[in-house]
């Protein structure tokens, strides 16, 4: 089925009296056909409507009656006559007693144009494949398609707003993927909207955020309802508009971190730590200080301040933290998630030690996380993890979805290049395309979506360890089981999807819940925490 298949028109409320109509139409470009729908005022409603379509010097393309139902709503599809040609075309609303009818100006295509197009794009020679032979390539798609973005079904609105190199940018997504007048479609829509971030007014981010939420994936992202929830989007807005664009999963990522400064600045003390608790997972650096500050003293810090990005709020609680022990205060926990494995509860069954003696090893940074310092260095001896800028491994930070896929398919040996494309469309241009791919042809991961697989999206506990079991059944691994499994007090929260997952796992000793006996199955995990978790099945 077509993800994309027109551009919408749309007229705002047009009103003659008490006569008034809203009237939107579609035009499938493959077709030739259009869908008209609507609303009339009360007094039309459960009425016979006239309709017609004229173009330039009086040419009536089609002409004929709907009837709208009791609530005034109709819908009413036709097709084009083949003689149509390409042009500006009227759509007219009558009734009986409407002194003048309503009407929409729509933008036709005929089938034969699309259809040359089409043809001219798909002709185009990538020669030897070389780069100098992409570029050209490129430079012919964008003479074919420039001004003519319509006729593939995107809305060109900000087009002209764009330089010519973000043009040529949609020119190489539509060769990169020119297979059918879909992929053609959906790839310039996709980039299309990826770019319009960086040329809109900053007021209109919500309306493009709110149209473009399924190519964006948004409505999967970690703070969409709290986002949704805003009562101003002003300040979202300049925060979101600071983030440079350049796929999907950065706009998730601007969206998710936009939206806890929001929060964070327009709350009061006593929700602060709330939300640094519940929203642990979209901060992008190490809470280790955070943790290590009394949360009194970071709530009362950073109540009523401006926080104007991620860094700057990194740099306020580093500040916090300084200040408070300059002048003789001790460094509280708050627990959760994003403490080390020596307090807030581990994720780990009784194999783990915070008493594992330090080493000396290739990382700087694992001070934080003794207890893993062993399983990190074991496992970036073999290749399985890697550091952060060459000497630092942040043990802290909490893990994305495609970095633990990466360690997982790594641990087991499972990662060659015989895999099928995934139908994800935020993984195209990230450098874990081949992983996610190879997971996925396992049936090791899915998406969050249909379409959205979470790119740059902390992983929960309960996917975690989804992905370890089913990684362990693809490389025909089997736990030992050690100990019977006792339900957490929040093991109504564990989505039915993860429960044997995480069952087996327990029972195997590798992970287990919090000195609360709760598994908080929604929570994030650090990258310390994920290296223990895969050393202890292989080890």
């Amino acid at each position: 089925m077509r993800k994309i298949i027109a551009i919408i028109f749309t007229m705002s409320l047009f009103a003659i009296g008490a006569d008034a109509a809203v009237l939107e139409a579609v035009q499938n470009f493959e077709t030739g056909e259009y869908t008209v729908s609507g609303t009339v005022e009360e007094a039309r409603s459960n009425r016979m409507l006239s309709i017609s379509v004229s173009g330039i010097e009086d040419y009536l393309a089609h002409i004929s009656y709907i009837d709208t139902d009791f609530y005034g709503s109709f819908s009413y599809t036709f097709k084009m006559p083949e003689t149509a040609q390409t042009g500006k075309y009227t759509i007219k609303l009558g009734a009986a007693n409407l002194k003048k009818p309503t009407e929409l100006a729509v933008d036709f295509v005929s089938t034969a144009d699309v259809n040359k197009l089409m043809s001219d794009i798909q002709a185009v020679s990538t020669g030897d494949g070389s780069d100098d032979a992409i570029s050209s390539a490129v430079d012919s798609i964008y003479a074919l398609v420039d001004g003519k973005l319509n006729i593939l079904g995107v809305d060109d609105y900000y087009y002209s707003s764009f330089s010519t190199a973000q043009k040529k940018q949609i020119a190489k997504a539509i060769l990169e993927n020119r297979e059918s007048y879909d992929t053609i479609s959906v790839s310039a829509a996709k980039e299309y909207a990826v770019l319009i971030l960086n040329v809109i007014p900053t007021d209109k981010i919500p309306d493009t955020l709110e149209i473009y939420k399924d190519i964006y994936g948004t409505k999967g992202a970690a703070c969409y309802t709290e986002y949704t929830a805003l009562k101003s989007k002003s300040r979202f807005n300049t925060i979101f508009d600071t983030y440079t664009i350049e796929n999907v999963s950065d706009v998730v990522k601007a969206l998710n971190e936009a939206t806890v400064i929001a929060m964070l600045e327009s709350s009061q003390p006593g929700d602060i730590n709330k939300i640094f608790t519940n929203y642990s997972s979209v901060v992008p650096f190490s809470l280790d200080t955070y943790n290590r500050c009394d949360s009194d003293k970071v709530a009362y810090g950073l109540a009523g301040k401006t926080i104007d990005s991620m860094s700057v709020l990194s740099d306020m609680i580093d500040e916090i933290f300084e200040n408070s022990q300059s002048s003789g205060g001790s460094g509280g926990s708050v627990g959760g998630g994003n403490g080390s494995g020596g307090s807030g509860g581990s994720y780990y069954g009784g194999n783990t030690s915070a008493s594992v003696p330090a080493q000396t090893g290739t990382f700087t940074d694992l001070s934080s996380a003794e207890w893993a310092r062993n399983a990190i260095e074991t496992l970036a001896a073999s290749g399985i993890v890697s550091g952060v800028d060459g000497n630092r491994f942040e043990p802290q930070r909490n893990i994305k979805r495609e970095e633990f896929v990466k360690i997982v398919l790594s641990a087991f040996d499972l990662f060659d290049e015989n895999y099928q494309k995934a139908s994800f469309i935020d993984i195209e241009n990230s450098w874990a395309y081949p992983y996610i791919c190879k997971a996925n042809t396992l049936g090791i991961v899915n998406g969050i979506d249909e379409t959205t697989f979470g790119i740059g999206e902390f992983i929960t506990r309960e996917d975690m360890a989804v992905i370890l079991v089913r990684a362990m059944n693809a490389a025909g691994m089997e736990l030992a089981k050690v100990k019977e499994y006792q339900s957490f007090a929040d093991e109504a929260a564990i989505s039915g999807y993860a429960a044997d997952s995480i069952k087996t796992l327990v029972s195997a000793g590798v992970i287990s819940g919090f000195e609360d006996n709760t598994f908080a199955p929604k929570a994030s995990a650090t990258r310390a925490q994920s290296a223990m978790m895969v050393y202890q099945i292989i080890k």
